[in-house]
């Protein structure tokens, strides 16, 4: 993935495209306007470092922790044997639980394996 820097770089080049045709369009009700904006989870490092949840949310059972969330893609963690929250980042879209009705309480999960890029 991009860093945030070339995002940036990226985004400025575009800004200054708008702004040149939004110049040459002879309308003077029309001003561009340069606005800096990031979103409030940019920057969270629980995305740092995440695995996609491999398993259906609309069938079966689940058992993790909603430990943050962005529109309706989730970061979750499951927990440990001990019942500590895993250190481990599973990310999620939740718009498949939509109509779904959903039963609370103790619930398991299947068991994931990861294995790290060897490369």
């Amino acid at each position: 993935p991009a860093s945030f820097a070339e995002l940036e770089i990226d985004l400025d080049l575009l800004e200054l495209s708008v702004h040149d045709v939004v110049a040459t369009m002879g309308d003077d009700g029309l001003v561009p306007v340069s606005r800096s904006w990031e979103h409030p989870v940019a920057h969270n490092p629980v995305w740092a470092k995440t695995y996609l949840y491999p398993f259906r949310l609309d069938a079966g059972e689940h058992n993790f922790t909603i430990v943050e969330a962005c529109g309706r893609v989730v970061a979750v963690r499951r927990p440990k044997a001990s019942g500590e929250l895993g250190d481990d980042v599973f990310i999620a879209d939740v718009g498949a639980l939509y109509g779904v009705v959903l039963e609370s309480g103790e619930q398991q999960s299947p068991e994931i394996a990861l294995q790290d890029t060897l490369f």
